[in-house]
């Protein structure tokens, strides 16, 4: 980026460099539709995490707060309730899930995933829509 500065007949500019230093979560597909059968039911979705710039720090996933009642949401094969990951530019896919128990009305819930790394803080917004 270059700055000029005038004052008169003279003028200086300045050079300098801006290093972007983010990441980005985008959620795919961004609503479904399940069922409410009364039991547990689950709604599989895809976290992709972009690295912006020259970011390389670790991103910790979680469910943005508070929950509706009776939903729970867990990453990677093992549906923890948080995720340490680190972006990459092409985007790291990330898989995640959507659990809902029988005590959960039905209702169309915005929800959304939380990435934090440092003072960083992005979030993803997806749509659930239990009939």
């Amino acid at each position: 980026m270059q700055v000029t500065g005038t004052n008169g007949a003279q003028s200086k500019m300045a050079s300098f460099t801006i290093n972007i230093k983010d990441f980005a979560l985008a959620v795919s597909p961004a609503t479904q539709t399940i069922s409410a059968t009364g039991g547990t039911v689950f709604a599989d979705y895809t976290l992709t995490a972009t690295s912006l710039g020259i970011f390389g720090g670790n991103v910790l996933l979680s469910c943005a707060s508070p929950l509706p009642s009776g939903v729970t949401c867990g990453f990677g094969p093992s549906h923890t309730s948080t995720m340490w990951i680190t972006p990459t530019p092409a985007g790291l896919n990330v898989p995640f899930r959507i659990t809902v128990t029988g005590s959960t009305a039905p209702h169309t819930y915005d929800l959304k995933i939380q990435g934090n790394s440092s003072a960083l803080v992005r979030q993803a917004p997806l749509q659930l829509d239990l009939q």
